[in-house]
Protein backbone atom coordinates (compact mmCIF):
# COMPACT_ATOMS: atom_id res chain seq x y z
CA UNK A 1 0.00 0.00 0.00
CA UNK A 2 2.77 2.44 0.89
CA UNK A 3 4.59 1.70 -2.37
CA UNK A 4 1.37 2.36 -4.28
CA UNK A 5 0.93 5.65 -2.43
CA UNK A 6 4.46 6.79 -3.32
CA UNK A 7 3.99 5.77 -6.97
CA UNK A 8 0.55 7.40 -7.21
CA UNK A 9 1.70 10.67 -5.59
CA UNK A 10 4.64 10.83 -8.03
CA UNK A 11 2.36 10.10 -10.99
CA UNK A 12 -0.09 12.84 -9.99
CA UNK A 13 2.75 15.32 -9.54
CA UNK A 14 4.08 14.56 -13.03
CA UNK A 15 0.65 14.86 -14.65
CA UNK A 16 0.01 18.23 -13.06
CA UNK A 17 -3.43 19.67 -13.82
CA UNK A 18 -4.47 16.92 -16.24
CA UNK A 19 -7.97 15.53 -15.63
CA UNK A 20 -9.28 12.10 -16.61
CA UNK A 21 -11.30 9.20 -15.23
CA UNK A 22 -8.05 7.37 -14.40
CA UNK A 23 -6.62 10.31 -12.44
CA UNK A 24 -9.91 10.72 -10.60
CA UNK A 25 -9.81 7.04 -9.62
CA UNK A 26 -6.19 7.38 -8.46
CA UNK A 27 -7.14 10.37 -6.29
CA UNK A 28 -9.94 8.29 -4.73
CA UNK A 29 -7.73 5.24 -4.12
CA UNK A 30 -5.13 7.44 -2.46
CA UNK A 31 -7.81 8.97 -0.24
CA UNK A 32 -8.97 5.51 0.84
CA UNK A 33 -5.43 4.39 1.67
CA UNK A 34 -4.65 7.58 3.61
CA UNK A 35 -7.90 7.10 5.49
CA UNK A 36 -6.93 3.53 6.41
CA UNK A 37 -3.58 4.77 7.71
CA UNK A 38 -5.29 7.52 9.71
CA UNK A 39 -3.68 10.34 7.71
CA UNK A 40 -6.96 12.21 7.49
CA UNK A 41 -5.69 15.54 6.17
CA UNK A 42 -4.24 13.81 3.09
CA UNK A 43 -7.37 11.68 2.74
CA UNK A 44 -9.55 14.81 2.64
CA UNK A 45 -7.17 16.49 0.19
CA UNK A 46 -7.30 13.64 -2.33
CA UNK A 47 -10.97 12.75 -2.02
CA UNK A 48 -11.89 16.42 -2.47
CA UNK A 49 -9.87 16.51 -5.70
CA UNK A 50 -11.69 13.39 -6.88
CA UNK A 51 -15.07 14.95 -6.06
CA UNK A 52 -14.22 18.21 -7.82
CA UNK A 53 -13.08 16.30 -10.91
CA UNK A 54 -16.17 14.08 -10.97
CA UNK A 55 -18.61 16.94 -10.38
CA UNK A 56 -17.05 18.90 -13.22
CA UNK A 57 -16.58 16.10 -15.77
CA UNK A 58 -19.11 13.41 -14.74
CA UNK A 59 -16.72 10.52 -15.42
CA UNK A 60 -18.49 8.09 -13.08
CA UNK A 61 -21.57 8.58 -10.90
CA UNK A 62 -20.65 5.46 -8.95
CA UNK A 63 -17.19 6.81 -8.13
CA UNK A 64 -18.67 10.18 -7.18
CA UNK A 65 -21.02 8.48 -4.72
CA UNK A 66 -18.15 6.48 -3.23
CA UNK A 67 -16.00 9.60 -2.97
CA UNK A 68 -18.68 11.51 -1.06
CA UNK A 69 -19.19 8.49 1.17
CA UNK A 70 -15.47 8.27 1.94
CA UNK A 71 -15.33 12.00 2.58
CA UNK A 72 -18.14 11.55 5.10
CA UNK A 73 -16.29 8.65 6.68
CA UNK A 74 -13.14 10.75 7.17
CA UNK A 75 -15.06 13.73 8.57
CA UNK A 76 -16.83 11.31 10.93
CA UNK A 77 -13.50 10.21 12.38
CA UNK A 78 -12.39 13.83 12.60
CA UNK A 79 -15.53 14.53 14.69
CA UNK A 80 -16.70 17.03 12.05
CA UNK A 81 -20.33 15.92 12.32
CA UNK A 82 -21.92 18.61 10.16
CA UNK A 83 -19.40 18.05 7.35
CA UNK A 84 -19.84 14.28 7.63
CA UNK A 85 -23.62 14.66 7.43
CA UNK A 86 -23.45 16.77 4.27
CA UNK A 87 -21.09 14.31 2.57
CA UNK A 88 -23.10 11.23 3.58
CA UNK A 89 -26.38 12.83 2.43
CA UNK A 90 -24.85 13.66 -0.97
CA UNK A 91 -23.59 10.07 -1.25
CA UNK A 92 -27.06 8.82 -0.30
CA UNK A 93 -28.69 10.99 -2.99
CA UNK A 94 -26.33 9.70 -5.68
CA UNK A 95 -26.52 6.06 -4.61
CA UNK A 96 -30.33 6.13 -4.44
CA UNK A 97 -30.31 7.26 -8.05
CA UNK A 98 -28.02 4.38 -9.03
CA UNK A 99 -30.22 1.88 -7.10
CA UNK A 100 -27.28 -0.13 -5.74
CA UNK A 101 -28.90 -1.75 -2.70
CA UNK A 102 -25.66 -2.69 -0.95
CA UNK A 103 -24.24 0.83 -1.27
CA UNK A 104 -27.54 2.41 -0.19
CA UNK A 105 -27.57 0.21 2.93
CA UNK A 106 -23.94 1.10 3.63
CA UNK A 107 -24.79 4.81 3.42
CA UNK A 108 -28.00 4.67 5.47
CA UNK A 109 -26.20 2.66 8.18
CA UNK A 110 -23.48 5.30 8.36
CA UNK A 111 -26.04 8.10 8.51
CA UNK A 112 -27.84 6.30 11.33
CA UNK A 113 -24.61 5.93 13.32
CA UNK A 114 -23.77 9.59 12.72
CA UNK A 115 -27.18 10.86 13.87
CA UNK A 116 -27.09 8.47 16.81
CA UNK A 117 -23.75 9.93 17.87
CA UNK A 118 -25.00 13.48 17.39
CA UNK A 119 -27.99 12.69 19.59
CA UNK A 120 -25.81 11.13 22.27
CA UNK A 121 -23.73 14.30 22.44
CA UNK A 122 -26.79 16.33 23.43
CA UNK A 123 -27.41 16.47 27.17
CA UNK A 124 -30.77 15.90 28.83
CA UNK A 125 -34.02 15.21 27.04
CA UNK A 126 -33.86 18.14 24.65
CA UNK A 127 -35.95 18.32 21.49
CA UNK A 128 -32.79 18.41 19.39
CA UNK A 129 -31.55 15.19 21.00
CA UNK A 130 -34.78 13.39 20.11
CA UNK A 131 -34.75 14.72 16.55
CA UNK A 132 -31.28 13.30 15.98
CA UNK A 133 -32.37 9.89 17.25
CA UNK A 134 -35.49 10.00 15.07
CA UNK A 135 -33.31 10.71 12.04
CA UNK A 136 -31.07 7.83 13.07
CA UNK A 137 -34.11 5.56 13.33
CA UNK A 138 -35.36 6.56 9.88
CA UNK A 139 -32.11 5.71 8.13
CA UNK A 140 -31.47 2.59 10.19
CA UNK A 141 -34.91 1.18 9.40
CA UNK A 142 -34.14 1.60 5.70
CA UNK A 143 -30.78 -0.14 6.18
CA UNK A 144 -32.39 -3.07 8.01
CA UNK A 145 -35.00 -3.57 5.27
CA UNK A 146 -32.34 -3.60 2.57
CA UNK A 147 -30.06 -5.99 4.47
CA UNK A 148 -32.99 -8.33 5.10
CA UNK A 149 -33.66 -8.41 1.34
CA UNK A 150 -29.99 -8.83 0.42
CA UNK A 151 -29.48 -11.76 2.81
CA UNK A 152 -33.01 -13.17 2.42
CA UNK A 153 -33.41 -13.17 6.21
CA UNK A 154 -30.47 -15.57 6.60
CA UNK A 155 -27.92 -15.02 9.41
CA UNK A 156 -25.13 -12.61 8.46
CA UNK A 157 -22.77 -10.43 10.56
CA UNK A 158 -23.86 -7.27 8.71
CA UNK A 159 -27.49 -8.00 9.51
CA UNK A 160 -26.61 -8.65 13.16
CA UNK A 161 -24.78 -5.32 13.38
CA UNK A 162 -27.75 -3.59 11.77
CA UNK A 163 -30.15 -5.09 14.31
CA UNK A 164 -27.79 -4.10 17.13
CA UNK A 165 -27.70 -0.48 15.95
CA UNK A 166 -31.51 -0.47 15.75
CA UNK A 167 -31.63 -1.71 19.35
CA UNK A 168 -29.36 1.11 20.56
CA UNK A 169 -31.46 3.73 18.76
CA UNK A 170 -34.75 2.35 20.07
CA UNK A 171 -33.31 2.26 23.60
CA UNK A 172 -32.22 5.89 23.28
CA UNK A 173 -35.77 6.82 22.27
CA UNK A 174 -37.18 4.97 25.27
CA UNK A 175 -38.72 2.20 23.15
CA UNK A 176 -37.46 -0.59 25.41
CA UNK A 177 -39.64 -3.41 24.06
CA UNK A 178 -38.36 -2.75 20.53
CA UNK A 179 -34.80 -2.39 21.81
CA UNK A 180 -34.88 -5.83 23.44
CA UNK A 181 -36.51 -7.28 20.32
CA UNK A 182 -33.67 -6.05 18.09
CA UNK A 183 -31.01 -7.05 20.63
CA UNK A 184 -32.59 -10.51 20.57
CA UNK A 185 -32.40 -10.72 16.77
CA UNK A 186 -28.75 -9.65 16.80
CA UNK A 187 -28.02 -12.12 19.60
CA UNK A 188 -29.68 -15.01 17.73
CA UNK A 189 -27.52 -14.40 14.63
CA UNK A 190 -24.28 -14.11 16.59
CA UNK A 191 -24.93 -17.14 18.78
CA UNK A 192 -26.75 -19.29 16.25
CA UNK A 193 -29.56 -19.84 18.73
CA UNK A 194 -33.30 -19.42 18.22
CA UNK A 195 -34.61 -15.88 17.74
CA UNK A 196 -36.43 -14.16 20.58
CA UNK A 197 -40.05 -13.19 19.96
CA UNK A 198 -41.20 -9.79 21.28
CA UNK A 199 -44.23 -11.63 22.75
CA UNK A 200 -41.88 -13.49 25.08
CA UNK A 201 -40.33 -10.29 26.44
CA UNK A 202 -41.41 -8.25 29.43
CA UNK A 203 -39.56 -5.03 30.17
CA UNK A 204 -40.26 -3.14 33.38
Amino acid sequence: SKLYMIFAETLLELLGEEKSSIISAVEYNLAVLYGQFGVYDKAIEHVSKCIDMEEENQFSKSLLGSAYFHQGYVYYYLFEDEMAMRSYLRAYEIRKGLKNKKEIAETTSSLALLFQGMGSEKEGESRARKEFFLQAKKYQEEAVKIFEKIFFGKPHPNLASSYNTSAVIEYSLGNYEKAVYYYGKAWSIRTGRKDISPNDLSVT
